[in-house]
């Protein structure tokens, strides 16, 4: 009986060896995948220009409503946010604002 569990255990470990060199290949390709995606990496902060100031936008908020409340103009709020559309704010999302002088 011993004799057969040391065989059982034997096989069990050269399973393992034989596995082990698939599962690093797979964990490197993963790694790879993961870092080419970007997932893992650090997000880059969000910077406004200068004259200007970073705005949370908040649920019902309209471009008019945000530079309304900061005295500013949608012309110049659309010149700093390239390629934002008014129509499709979403809440949560940073723009940035002009502020008035």
């Amino acid at each position: 009986m011993i004799a057969k569990e040391q065989a059982i255990r034997k096989g069990n470990n050269e399973a393992w060896r034989y596995m082990l060199p698939f599962f690093l290949i797979v964990s490197v390709v993963l790694f790879a995948l993961f870092r080419f995606l970007g997932y893992g990496a650090a997000p880059t902060p969000f910077v406004c220009a200068e004259n200007s100031v970073r705005y949370l936008v908040k649920s019902g908020d309209s471009c008019w409503s945000i530079v309304n409340e900061h005295n500013g103009k949608v012309a110049d709020l659309m010149e700093l946010n390239q390629g934002m559309d008014c129509s499709l704010l979403k809440a949560g999302s940073d723009i940035c604002v002009p502020v008035s002088q």
